[in-house]
């Protein structure tokens, strides 16, 4: 059978665009940027690659990348440091300490956004201003989370045993309420509730069981898409319609090295990260020490112009 040149170049796996030295430990992957471990930590534009800088910082713990800055958290003899570093110069715009070990830290709807444990049942989620490291608001809950951005908006979904959960969305910089337990309509397609089980509709009967395909090896939640990888390579990034039909939205075939999709050698999604574009859609995908710039991106329009040649 005949094929055009176009069909042949879908078909073809897709290569990565950048591949780090194996010693690398991947911490953070943003807009057209990747953070790593190596003797030191490392800031580096992927695509044109450059190193924009290096730093000294042991036990880096936690990391989150913004248009502008990357948040570090790291452990030392006085504690647990949280430090702003900027972008492109790796200049520090502040720092924070803390007694406590946050167990998450993620930039959502423009504040910086940390768990921390506030005791045996209650988990405290602590928002600070990204720009000064000053404290915006906290609250408090039990069971276990999801934290996402929806309608500019910081959104809660918490769950305090067996399969009921709670929802709230909260304004980003004042923390008050802008909707609680809110219409079903408004809390569909948000939050993966738990790794390869993903919510598609209001009530928690509406649930993805990605489970039941034993070719899905990682599988979360961005906005209104899902994203997915399988064992054949595929990546996928995938949608539903008001009936909770599934559709694939993208497909690209990645070029693996097969030990890495093996589930014994490789752990997922530890070492498996992906930043949006400016479309909401995944641009970059990091999976071990291999990087890949998805085709759909295009970098004039995304991110970092100014860094462009």
């Amino acid at each position: 059978m005949l094929i055009s040149l176009a069909q042949a170049a879908s078909q073809a796996p897709l290569q990565p665009i950048l591949v780090l030295p194996a010693s690398a430990r991947v911490l953070a992957l943003g807009v057209n940027v990747v953070v790593y471990q190596q003797k030191d930590l490392v800031v580096r534009q992927i695509q044109p690659d450059r190193i924009l800088w290096k730093k000294v910082l042991k036990n880096p713990i936690l990391t989150a990348v913004g248009t502008d800055q990357v948040d570090v958290t790291s452990s030392g003899p006085q504690g647990i440091w949280l430090q702003a570093l900027q972008l492109k110069t790796g200049k520090t715009l502040w720092k924070k300490t803390f007694n406590q070990e946050p167990s998450t830290l993620q930039l959502v709807a423009g504040v910086l956004i940390l768990e921390m444990p506030a005791s045996p049942e209650f988990s405290q989620v602590l928002a600070l201003n990204p720009k000064n490291g000053k404290p915006l608001w906290s609250t408090r809950f039990a069971g276990a989370h999801s934290v996402a951005e929806f309608a500019g908006q910081v959104y809660l979904q918490y769950c305090s045993g067996g399969t009921s959960c709670d929802t709230a969305l909260i304004e980003p910089r004042s923390g008050k309420p802008w909707a609680e337990g809110f219409a079903p309509a408004m809390r569909a397609n948000i939050a993966c509730k738990q790794l390869k089980q993903c919510q598609t509709g209001p009530t928690d009967r509406q649930v993805v069981d990605l489970t039941s395909d034993p070719q899905v090896l990682w599988a979360a939640r961005s906005g209104s898409a899902l994203q997915m990888l399988k064992s054949d390579a595929t990546f996928q990034v995938l949608t539903w319609d008001a009936n909770q039909k599934i559709k694939v939205l993208k497909k690209e075939i990645l070029n693996l090295d097969p030990q890495i999709l093996n589930r014994d050698h490789f752990v997922l999604p530890d070492q498996m990260f992906v930043a949006q574009g400016a479309d909401g859609l995944p641009g970059w995908v990091s999976i071990g020490t291999q990087i890949f710039v998805l085709p759909w991106v295009e970098l004039s329009k995304c991110c970092h112009s100014e860094w462009l040649p």
